[in-house]
């Protein structure tokens, strides 16, 4: 038998096995991110790449603007897209879970994210809101 994942069972409905599989590639991204971590955040050359997150989720393209998207390395997008990391409304500072703090990341907490020189194009106060209420980062 071939080494394999188990990832779900596919007799279970599409939108269910989807739905698993879609667990299992955040989990994994969550993992890969933890681990390939090295020495300070800003060292590991492999985590640079810089990819726009939705900060509200990106539904159509009414959702694909700049005031709902953040310029993040791909570590810390998967970050944000999983909870462990957010940005203050009021402060535009980030925001760190709890159990995030005693990584590596915990060194981000309070640091002020940089923002665009044209305040149209500065990420939504009610969007970075919504995200930190959706995951309980207050």
């Amino acid at each position: 038998m071939a080494p394999g994942i188990i990832v779900g069972d596919i007799s279970q409905s599409k939108a269910t096995f989807l739905s698993s599989t879609a667990r299992f590639v955040r989990a994994v991204e969550q993992f890969k991110s933890e681990v390939g971590a090295k020495g300070s955040i800003d060292e590991d050359p492999e985590l640079d790449a810089d990819i726009a997150a939705h900060i509200g989720g990106y539904w159509n393209e009414d959702s694909n603007h700049v005031q709902n998207g953040l310029l993040l390395r791909g570590d810390l997008h998967s970050l944000f897209d999983l909870g462990k990391i957010g940005v203050d409304p009021n402060t535009f500072t980030v925001i760190v879970s709890e159990r995030r703090m005693p990584t590596l990341y915990g060194e981000l907490s309070g640091k002020k994210i940089r923002l665009p020189a044209s305040r149209a194009q500065w990420p939504s106060p009610q969007a970075l809101r919504d995200h930190v209420k959706r995951w309980k980062l207050e």
